[in-house]
């Protein structure tokens, strides 16, 4: 017998036995044989007249995997009612008691409260420690309660399932800041869709919230790719569809959002918003000249550079922005239209180590662009900043007119651009030439149809930007003429000129 009163209680009658009156009894088997008597858990302790414990107005709704703590009865006592909603196609099923004095039994219905005769699972060790495991688990409510086969008091209790439904819909939609998407919904044991936000350098908080309709949503976080019922940063699992997933100093880069359907639910709204913080840092303003670098910019930890603009003419083809080089820090590129971008505001943001922002068709405009430097504590200092936008003759060919030049020409690598000039009859000499401005422009020349890298009359492709292709007594007619970029060019003035 466990409990030493009834272990006394048999030993007190076993005397009585072999010093009665009368012949004297044989000794039980077990004890002539020197065997010590095994211990058992005696029957509980008498139940007490509606024996609930205090203060219990009602059952308490448990959610899967996290703790009820300080729960306390009295011995012959019960402990207030829990219920654990548990939906269609779980597995490991299980209710867990721990921690706190005592000695409580658990108990586990599936419908209804349970009570010492009717049960689905009993758990009644000698401790605290009790554990009821369903093999295969029903979809609805799980009843539990704690009866004190002693007194008890902070007590811990669990209730915890694996989800196993469907995987539900895969595709992706990408979060807005602070801007809600609705109408979601699942059936009972199917996952959402998958919701990505990203979160840029600098930002302190992100918090995911889930909220109205009806029925039963369970919010999963995590960083980096779609979360599951097992792996995620952040799990929200009340009941209802109200639920908030926060990640404080969260890591830049994309985090995924995905609603799991603990029961059937509709109509739920789900927003990601992330908190920024830094400083504005150097409000000064400088222009930028096209495709040509500024050095030696910084700024402070967690703070902003000056601001650099650079004005973009009507059918530039792309803008880039480019940084690199620097120490002391960790430089992040922001740009914008029309006024000097923040942390939460901007048309590009680029945090890699060498950071550039590629605007494809961009508006005509003012443009500005800032470094943020992303250290907590080093200074940024010594970086190289670049603002690059590529005009495109559109497939088109252009018209030269002798001894005029045409400006400001731009083009990225392996771009190509034409242009024609007619020549009249009796001309001593034609010179077509390619000057000035950034980067390295190729000139090419052929009478009558255009020029490319095999077919040519001249071509000229020396280092940089000044090309020169010169022919005399031209025959008259039209050439055609090509620039085509080696690399990146800006700037270059292109002008043909026949002689008298």
């Amino acid at each position: 017998m466990k409990r030493l009163a009834w272990k006394a209680f048999t030993a007190a009658g076993l005397t009585l036995a072999l010093v009665g009156c009368g012949p004297e009894m044989p000794a039980p088997e077990d004890l002539a044989g020197g065997t010590e008597f095994q211990e058992e858990k005696g029957p509980p302790p008498q139940e007490k007249v509606r024996a609930l414990a205090s203060s219990c107005t009602g059952s308490t709704s448990l959610v899967s995997g996290t703790p009820v703590t300080n729960i306390s009865a009295s011995a012959g006592e019960w402990s207030c009612t829990y219920t654990l909603n548990v939906p269609s196609g779980v597995t490991n099923l299980k209710f867990t008691t721990t921690s706190g004095s005592g000695d409580a039994d658990l108990y586990v219905k599936f419908g209804s409260e349970p009570s010492q005769g009717v049960y689905d699972c009993l758990s009644n060790g000698s401790s605290n420690a009790e554990t009821c495991a369903i093999t295969t688990a029903q979809a609805g409510t799980y009843y539990v309660k704690v009866y004190g086969y002693k007194a008890v008091s902070g007590l811990s209790l669990t209730g915890s399932f694996t989800p196993s439904g469907p995987a539900g819909c895969t595709s992706t939609t990408t979060l807005s800041n602070g801007v809600p998407v609705n109408n979601l919904g699942v059936s009972e044991g199917s996952w959402s869709c998958i919701y990505l936000l990203y979160v840029p350098s600098g930002s302190s908080r992100v918090t995911f919230v889930s909220s109205g309709g009806s029925g039963d949503g369970d919010l999963y976080v995590r960083y980096g790719s779609s979360p599951n019922d097992t792996t995620y940063d952040c799990k929200s699992a009340g009941y209802g569809t109200d639920e908030v997933c926060t990640i404080d100093m969260p890591r830049s880069g994309t985090y995924y959002a995905r609603l799991y359907g603990s029961g059937t639910f509709s109509g739920t709204s789900l927003t990601g918003l992330y908190t920024l913080t830094g400083n504005t840092g150097c409000t000064t303003t400088s222009g930028l000249v096209n495709n040509t670098p500024v050095s030696n910019v910084g700024a402070p930890a967690s703070t902003f550079s000056c601001d650099y603009t650079l004005e973009v003419p009507s059918g530039a083809t792309s803008l880039t922005f480019t940084t690199y080089g620097g120490s002391g820090g960790s430089a992040r590129l922001y740009v914008k239209r029309g006024s000097a971008p923040t942390l939460s505001s901007y048309d590009c943001v680029s945090t890699s180590g060498t950071s550039t922002c590629t605007l494809t068709s961009p508006q005509s405009g003012l443009w500005h662009v800032r470094l943020y430097n992303a250290s907590s504590s080093g200074t940024l200092s010594g970086a190289t900043l670049r603002g690059t936008y590529v005009t495109s003759g559109g497939g088109t060919t252009g018209v030269l007119v002798n001894n005029q030049a045409v400006l400001d020409l731009s083009g990225a690598t392996g771009s190509l651009r034409y242009w024609t000039i007619t020549v009249p009859d009796g001309k001593a000499y034609l010179e077509v030439t390619a000057t000035g401005g950034s980067g390295d422009a190729d000139l090419y020349v052929r009478k009558d149809s255009r020029p490319d890298e095999s077919n040519y009359g001249c071509r000229s492709m020396a280092g940089g930007n000044y090309e020169r292709c010169y022919e005399g007594s031209p025959l008259p007619g039209t050439y055609y003429v090509m620039l085509k970029g080696y690399s990146d060019y800006s700037g270059v003035q292109l002008k043909a000129v026949y002689g008298p």
